[in-house]
């Protein structure tokens, strides 16, 4: 849609991140990163380019590699990486465990995950059909997703969470040294907020580990603590989601629906209008889409 060179006076916005970012589930339009751009463009005299570099089944670790070959490319202003309290961990540590030795991130261009992306950017169709015959693309194994059983393993998080912490840094520093802003925006699971996605989940895997509120909690305090640590401008959308007593999901695909996208797209906005993504006092965004 965009190409790499960007018109005099025009402000970019790159969105990393997963399915929940591609968002086959609703109209291409319906996607918060258009809707976002629509708002952007609408409410200010700038001139906004919003790309949407989301991928299906990317974890943390395939943004960073997507940035550093290609999203640089597109000489974005701002930087937004979607987060996925859900299986981002897991992804991380299921996919990228061979790309980090002795502290270090081996950089290797995978010619699998670019032609994955690159099938994703110009066969929207190709995606929705693939999502169509499929579970959502989740692992199933003993009758779980396999990112649900090493959510459920402490061991494993815990690894997990040591290559998110390495990734988000990486990434931190790299558009630094681009002098574009970084920003992450933290999408809860429905299975922690949203009773029918929880109900028809284990309805569907009866055989998956039960997670509680404990787990969920100290997986938003792990990415979180990363987050501050690294001093990485963030926001967790857990209390906002919670605040709408409409659902978010949809119940059988656990993506958000149109409402949802709208709601993310409201707060990325009300960011970028409201301080140039300097990092919000807690209840601010949710008390400014109450007025709205």
């Amino acid at each position: 849609e965009y190409g790499y060179n960007k018109k005099s006076g025009v402000k970019r916005i790159l969105i990393l991140g997963d399915s929940f970012s591609e968002a086959i589930q609703v109209d291409l339009n319906k996607t918060f990163a258009k809707i976002l751009e629509r708002m952007l463009n609408k409410n200010s005299n700038m001139t906004f380019e919003v790309i949407n570099a989301g991928v299906g089944g990317y974890g943390t670790g395939n943004e960073l590699f997507y940035y550093y070959y290609e999203g640089r490319k597109y000489n974005p202003d701002i930087v937004i990486l979607q987060f996925f309290i859900g299986n981002d961990v897991t992804d991380n540590l299921i996919v990228w465990k061979n790309r980090f030795k002795n502290g270090k991130i081996i950089y290797s261009p995978s010619i699998i995950d670019f032609s994955k992306y690159i099938i994703r950017k110009y066969c929207r169709t190709c995606v929705w059909m693939k999502h169509l015959f499929s579970k959502g693309g989740a692992e199933v194994i003993n009758g779980a997703p396999y990112y649900l059983k090493v959510f459920s393993d402490p061991y494993s998080i815990k690894k997990g969470f040591i290559l998110t912490d390495a990734f988000l840094k990486e990434l931190k520093a790299l558009t630094e040294k681009d002098n574009v802003s970084f920003y992450v925006v933290i999408i809860p699971s429905p299975l922690e907020i949203d009773k029918n996605s929880y109900d028809y989940f284990y309805k569907l895997y009866p055989n998956a580990p039960v997670l509680t509120e404990n787990e969920f909690r100290y997986a938003h305090q792990q990415i979180e603590d990363i987050l501050r640590y690294n001093n990485i401008k963030y926001i967790d959308l857990k209390e906002i989601f919670m605040e709408h007593n409409r659902s978010l999901y949809y119940k059988k695909d656990n993506h958000l629906n149109e409402y949802g996208h709208e709601i993310v797209a409201e707060v990325l906005y009300k960011i970028i209008i409201n301080g140039s993504l300097i990092k919000v006092p807690k209840n601010y965004l949710s008390k400014s889409l109450k007025e709205e």
